[in-house]
């Protein structure tokens, strides 16, 4: 390409195409749901907190649908991922939780999740 504009904005076109889809589906089976946090920008002019609750990190919510899969002729299991959903928690609370469960995930599931 010789030209950036064209790139990133079929780019755009793509990521809100993606976005919109995930809104079709919820993830149903063996589910996976972790917490991560996401350094965002901030002014350099606060005094930020340390820890959980600092103002420069933002909480969002992992969330990952696999199957278990073996290997008709040697036996072997192993796991595929099919789908997964990135969802932004306002804050860490299990409330948001739960109701981030609720939207994304189908009613019969196995949840996993690691401390």
């Amino acid at each position: 390409m010789n030209r950036y504009q064209p790139v990133r904005h079929m780019i755009k076109k793509l990521s809100n195409a993606m976005g919109q889809r995930d809104g079709l589906y919820k993830l149903q089976g063996m589910v996976e749901f972790d917490e991560v946090y996401f350094t965002k920008a901030t002014s350099n002019n606060i005094k930020l907190k340390q820890g959980k609750g600092s103002q420069c990190k933002q909480s969002v919510a992992v969330v990952a649908e696999f199957t278990q899969l073996e290997d008709v002729e040697t036996g072997r299991k192993s796991s595929q991922c099919r789908h997964f959903k990135m969802v932004l928690l306002p804050i860490s609370k299990a409330e948001k939780i739960n109701a981030c469960v609720e939207q994304n995930i189908e009613y019969d599931f196995t949840i996993l999740s690691y401390k």
